[in-house]
């Protein structure tokens, strides 16, 4: 996880295997094969028409730690469906909520940890980071939009962007 895309982090104190019950539940994510595993992870994505959101489960002590992310070369209509997963992931699982990015190190809100009922708290702060990480690689890599995943983004923007010079 890099320059390409946007993640928060979630703690539960609840099991995996109950963190992808719940997942499944809320969204109707579906598994992700394309992404290999360790034997503690599941992988999973969000989709809709115009956005992908990926999701690792991970087995962490005391419980489930979640990491949702999303390419920054989706259009801005991510946000609102980003933080609205995060929210309904985190309610579901009494998850504390953390911005996982280096946007600016005074950041206000970055590395805090938010309670699952702090939604204005976290949505004011992913509207202040998200932005300011979509700046950094629209500066990088310019501003072609795509729906693709991390791993996608990487290929065609990063990848593809140095061998064409």
């Amino acid at each position: 996880m890099g320059c390409e895309d946007f993640v928060v982090r979630l703690s539960s104190g609840s099991t995996r295997q109950a963190a992808v019950q719940a997942l499944l539940a809320i969204r109707g994510a579906r598994p992700d094969a394309v992404v290999p595993a360790l034997p503690a992870e599941s992988h999973f994505r969000h989709e809709d028409p115009e956005h992908i959101i990926e999701i690792e489960v991970a087995e962490r002590e005391p419980g489930a730690t979640l990491s949702l992310r999303f390419a920054l070369c989706h259009p801005s209509s991510i946000d609102d469906v980003f933080i609205a997963l995060v929210n309904d992931v985190a309610i579901a699982l009494s998850a504390d909520i953390v911005i996982a990015e280096d946007v600016e190190s005074d950041e206000p809100g970055l590395g805090w940890s938010f309670p699952p009922a702090g939604v204005a708290d976290l949505r004011k702060a992913l509207g202040q980071c998200i932005p300011k990480k979509r700046k950094l690689w629209r500066e990088e890599f310019g501003f072609a939009l795509a729906r693709a995943s991390c791993r996608d983004a990487i290929e065609r923007f990063v990848i593809g962007a140095s061998s064409s010079t």
